[in-house]
C-alpha cells in the first residue's frame, strides 16, 4: 500500500502531538492531494511490456505496484533490485515506488501443458458422451420399463434452411438464430447431391447477430466477417438414407453428423451457420444440387421454410430447391422424455416417428393423411404434490398416447389431465381443424389440466399449463404484482372515471389488430365505419367457429360487426366491475405504422397529421395505442412512439399502450427482434409515464402455457402476424384483471 498510507498516518498522528480532528490543511494540499492525484494517474496505466530485462529497466512506472512483464526469450538472470537474490530475467514484475525500481514477482506460467491436459479431458468426455448417444436409438426401441435409463435425455428439433437455384455448387451455408440457450447434439444434413457422393460434411460457424447484416440467412459467407468463429471444422459422415421424394424422380440424401462439443451451450444473440459439403469415395468435392423440382404447393406461405420446394405435381416443372440442416437439440420439458414426438408420413417415407429427424423432414401432399400419433413417457403425477404434480420422482412412470389419422394441413389440441380424486390421468383428442384449433381445445371438467399436445402434420409439441395460476406464472407472483401496480398507478384518472360511473369514450388507435377489418376502404378517418370489427378478419376460421364470436350492430347493419379485438373483452369486465359504460370508437387502420406520411397504398400512418388530428378531435377520454406488427425492425420505434404518446397527452387524453404480440415462428421475424421492439416500447412508455401491457409476461419461449397455445399457430387469424380470437380474448381479460385487482 506504501506511500499513500504513510502520508495519511503522518498527517493524522496518534498521541498528544497529533491533531486527529483538524489536521494541517497545508499538508493535505501539498502532500496528500498530489500523492492521490499521482496514484489516480498511475491507475490508468496498464501492464508495461518489454522484450527483455534490459528494455524493462529503461521504462519508468507510474504507480506503486504497476505490473510489468518481460515476455521475450530472455534466458538470463539478474539480482533483484529490491529484495536481492538471483531471479530469471523473463517473468512478471511490479514497480516499487520507494526505490523507483522493478521488483521481480513470478515466472510466466506455461499454459501449454495445462491446455494439452484439458484437451485430453475433453476428448475423453466426448468419447463418453458419444457412447451414450449411440445407445439412444437402441433404447428407444425397447420396452417402456427401459426408458427410465434415458429419462434425463431431453430432445427437441430445430430446422433451418435456405433456397438456391437448381444447379451445381460445391458448398452451401444456411443459418439461423436461436431463441433460448441449449446444448447442441447431432445435426442432420438433407441435400440432393451428385450420385457419386458417399459422404456429407458439415462445418459450424458462429457469428454475432450484430454482424449479420439483419439477415439470419447470412448475406456474407460464414467465416469471412470479423467476429466469425468456427465451432466445428468440416466433419464428414456417410450418407445413410437415400429417400425418394414423392412425385419426383430426384434422390433425397441425408447424413447424421454428431456435434463434437456437446457441452458447449449455444445462445441467443448469435447466428449459427451450418455449411454443407459432399464428396465421393475418392475424396473429391461433388456438386450440391437443388433438393426437389416441382410446383410450389398451395400452402407455401404457411409451411416452414424447410418444407417449401419439397412438393411436386409435375416432375417436368422446375423450381427452386432447398438445402436443409436439422438439429437435435437438448431441451427439458417437464422432466419427461419425448420418445415418439413426431408423426411419420406416407407415400413410401418410413413412418418411424422417433427417427423422423434421422429420416428427413415430412414430405406431404395437400391431401395426404398422416399418423398423427404421439407417445409420451413421464414421471407418474401425484396429486399430493399439487401445484407441481410432476415433481414426483419415486412413483414410477406412466405412458400416454393417442393415435389418430390427421389431414396433413390440419391441427388439433389433445389434452392431458389429472383427476384430483383418484390421481388417474386422462387424455382426450381434440377435433381436427384447419385454422381455428385453439377455439376447440378439449378441457376435461373435474380434472386438473396438465397441458396440451399440439399435433400437426409436421410434428407434435407439448404445452404445459399447470405452471400457471390463472394469468400468473408460478414463482413470478412478485413480477406480476409489480407490473399490475404500475399499470393501475399510471391509470389513476381512468380508475377515477370508472368509479364515478361516467360514460367513457374509449378509442382504439392502431393497426389491423385493433381495426379487425376485412381489407381496407378509403373511409379511413370515419370513426368505426362499415369495415371495422368484421368477422371476416378470422378468414381462416370455419363457420361453426365464427358462430361462437359475439356480434353487435353498427354501420354494417344488424349483427354486422364482431367482438374480436382485445379491448372488447377488457371493457366488458370493467363495466361489470365498476358499473360504468363505454362508448367505443375504432380509429385503427390495418397495415399502418407509427410514422408520418402514408403507406405504400395510401393509408395514413399514426403520426400523419390528418389522421392524428381527426382522432384527437373526437375527444376520447382514453386512447388505446396498438402498433408494431408492421414495423418490427424499426430502430426508430422508440422515438416515434414517444411522439405519438406526447400528441395524445398534450390533448389531455389518457393513454394505454398495448405492445406488439409475438408473431408465430414462421411469421417473418425472430423472438430477438420482437423482444427488441417490446423493450423499446416499454422504454418509451416509461419515459412518458404511461401504462403499457407487457406481452413478455405471457408470450415468448417457455411461456406457451399461459394461453395454452402453440407458437406454431399463434396469430392464427392469418397464420402470420394477426392474433386469433383466443389470443385476443386472453389479452383483453389479462388487462382487465390488472384493473380489477384480480392479479
Amino acid at each position: 500500500m506504501g506511500y499513500l498510507a504513510d502520508i495519511i498516518k503522518s498527517i493524522w498522528e496518534d498521541g498528544p502531538l497529533g491533531n486527529p480532528t483538524q489536521p494541517s490543511k497545508p499538508r493535505i494540499r501539498n502532500e496528500l492531494a498530489p500523492a492521490i492525484e499521482s496514484a489516480l494517474v498511475g491507475a490508468t496505466a496498464g501492464l508495461v511490456l518489454a522484450w527483455d530485462w534490459a528494455e524493462l529497466q529503461t521504462k519508468v512506472g507510474t504507480r506503486n505496484g504497476q505490473p510489468g512483464r518481460v515476455e521475450g526469450p530472455d534466458a538470463g538472470t539478474h539480482t533483484d533490485t529490491v529484495l536481492g537474490g538471483t531471479v530469471p530475467n523473463r517473468g512478471n514484475y511490479a514497480w516499487y515506488a520507494p526505490t523507483s525500481k522493478w521488483r521481480w514477482i513470478s515466472v510466466i506460467e506455461n499454459f501449454d501443458n495445462r491446455l494439452t491436459q484439458a484437451e485430453g479431458d475433453i476428448d475423453a468426455l466426448e468419447v463418453s458422451v458419444a457412447g451414450v448417444n449411440d445407445k439412444i436409438p437402441a433404447l428407444a426401441g425397447q420396452k417402456a420399463v427401459r426408458y427410465k435409463m434415458v429419462t434425463g435425455l431431453k430432445r427437441d428439433q430445430k430446422y433451418f434452411g435456405g433456397v438456391h437455384e437448381p444447379g451445381g455448387i460445391k458448398t452451401y451455408a444456411v443459418g439461423d438464430t436461436f431463441e433460448r440457450e441449449f446444448n447442441p447434439g447431432c445435426f442432420v444434413g438433407w441435400i440432393r447431391v451428385d450420385p457419386s457422393a458417399t459422404e456429407i460434411g458439415m462445418r459450424v460457424v458462429r457469428r454475432p447477430l450484430a454482424n449479420g447484416n439483419g439477415s439470419p440467412t447470412g448475406v456474407v459467407f460464414p467465416g469471412v466477417l470479423s467476429g466469425d468463429r468456427t465451432l466445428q471444422p468440416i466433419t464428414w459422415s456417410p450418407i445413410k438414407d437415400v429417400l425418394k421424394d414423392p412425385g419426383t424422380t430426384d434422390q433425397f440424401q441425408a447424413a447424421v453428423v454428431r456435434y463434437a462439443n456437446q457441452q458447449q451451450r449455444w445462445s441467443p444473440g448469435f447466428i449459427y451457420f451450418s455449411q454443407l459439403y459432399a464428396r465421393n469415395a475418392a475424396g473429391a468435392f461433388v456438386d450440391i444440387k437443388g433438393i426437389a423440382y416441382g410446383a410450389t404447393p398451395v400452402n407455401a406461405d404457411v409451411n416452414p421454410l424447410w418444407q417449401r420446394g419439397l412438393y411436386s405435381s409435375d416432375p417436368s416443372i422446375t423450381a427452386g430447391g432447398e438445402v436443409v440442416s436439422g438439429g437435435m437439440l437438448a431441451h427439458a420439458i417437464m422432466e419427461a422424455t419425448f420418445l415418439d414426438g413426431n408423426p411419420g408420413a406416407g407415400n413410401g417415407v418410413r413412418a418411424n416417428p422417433y427417427r423422423v429427424a434421422l429420416d428427413g423432414p415430412p414430405k406431404l401432399f395437400q391431401a395426404d393423411t398422416v399418423n398423427g400419433a404421439w407417445r409420451f413417457i413421464m414421471p407418474k403425477p401425484s396429486i399430493d404434490l399439487w401445484p407441481d404434480p410432476l415433481a414426483n420422482t419415486r412413483g414410477g412412470f406412466v405412458e400416454l398416447g393417442i393415435a389418430k389419422l390427421s389431414n396433413a394441413n390440419n391441427f388439433r389440441y389433445d389434452v392431458v389431465s389429472l383427476s384430483p380424486v383418484t390421481g388417474d390421468i386422462l387424455t382426450y383428442a381434440g377435433p381436427e381443424r384447419s385454422g381455428d384449433a385453439s377455439m376447440f381445445r378439449p378441457d376435461n371438467t373435474g380434472f386438473a389440466r396438465l397441458g396440451y399436445f399440439f399435433v400437426t402434420g409436421a410434428g407434435v409439441e407439448f404445452i404445459p399449463t399447470n405452471d400457471w395460476n390463472g394469468f400468473v406464472r408460478r414463482g413470478e407472483e412478485d413480477r406480476f404484482a409489480a407490473w399490475a401496480a404500475m399499470f393501475r398507478n399510471r391509470l389513476g384518472p381512468f380508475l377515477g372515471l370508472m368509479r364515478s360511473s361516467s360514460a367513457i369514450r374509449y378509442m382504439t388507435y392502431g393497426d389491423s389488430i385493433q381495426a379487425i377489418s376485412n381489407g381496407e376502404t378509403a373511409d379511413w378517418l370515419v370513426p368505426n365505419g362499415t369495415n371495422r370489427d368484421r368477422i371476416e378478419y378470422l378468414f381462416g376460421y370455419g363457420a361453426d367457429a365464427r358462430a361462437l364470436v359475439p356480434r353487435f350492430d353498427g354501420p354494417n347493419g344488424v349483427n354486422g360487426h364482431a367482438k374480436i379485438a382485445s379491448h372488447w373483452w377488457m371493457l366488458e369486465q370493467l363495466e361489470k366491475h365498476y358499473g360504468c359504460m363505454f362508448d367505443v370508437v375504432n380509429m385503427s387502420i390495418g397495415g399502418t405504422l407509427v410514422d408520418t406520411g402514408t403507406t405504400g397504398d395510401g393509408k395514413p400512418n399514426a403520426l400523419n397529421p390528418q389522421r392524428l388530428n381527426a382522432a384527437i378531435a373526437l375527444k376520447p377520454h382514453v386512447v388505446e395505442i396498438h402498433f408494431g406488427m408492421n414495423q418490427r425492425l424499426d430502430v426508430d420505434y422508440y422515438s416515434k412512439m414517444r411522439s405519438l404518446i406526447q400528441a395524445f397527452k398534450a390533448a389531455g387524453i389518457i393513454v394505454i399502450v398495448h405492445l406488439c404480440p409475438l408473431p408465430n415462428k414462421f411469421g417473418g421475424t425472430t423472438q430477438d427482434w420482437w423482444l427488441f421492439q417490446v423493450q423499446e416500447g416499454i422504454r418509451a412508455c416509461d419515459d412518458e409515464g404511461v401504462a403499457y401491457v407487457d406481452p413478455t409476461l405471457f408470450s415468448g419461449t417457455g411461456r406457451e402455457g399461459a394461453m395454452g397455445l402453440s407458437t406454431t399457430t399463434a396469430c392464427e387469424a392469418n397464420t402470420s402476424n394477426h392474433p386469433g380470437f383466443t389470443e385476443l380474448k386472453f389479452r383483453g381479460l389479462f388487462t382487465a384483471a390488472a384493473l380489477t385487482s384480480i392479479i
